[in-house]
């Protein structure tokens, strides 16, 4: 089992491409092929039985769509909510339950180290 750490995923953020070329810049200016393409990128990476704490701002658009996204990624997700996270999780039960756990701010013990993670500002 494996842990794994990633923040600002963008699904479905068209302007990601302007405010991340670097990065994904590779997808095109597509946001259709930059969900697939990531999807296809974490479940080829990620196991079924790894943990993953995803450090906020999973997805733009509709709650709905996005708890369907976010159904398709391996591993059990840990989100710390970032700030484009809030609306989608009061509007949506889906997106609620499509992580196994959601929090403002955590502290873990990690290879015998606190780990503390939070999105926001503290």
């Amino acid at each position: 089992m494996n842990t794994f750490i990633t923040s600002d995923l963008h699904f479905g953020h068209k302007n990601i491409f302007k405010f991340c070329p670097e990065t994904r810049g590779k997808y095109m200016n597509d946001i259709d092929y930059m969900r697939e393409s990531m999807i296809e990128e974490w479940n080829n990476t990620v196991n079924p039985e790894d943990t993953v704490y995803i450090l906020g701002d999973v997805a733009f658009g509709s709650a709905e769509k996005s708890a369907i996204i976010v159904n398709r990624l391996n591993g059990h997700l840990i989100l710390i909510k970032g700030n484009h996270d809030y609306a989608m999780l009061r509007k949506s039960e889906s997106f609620r339950d499509a992580f196994d756990s959601i929090h403002d701010y955590l502290t873990i013990v990690y290879n015998h180290s606190y780990v503390s993670f939070s999105y926001r500002r503290i």
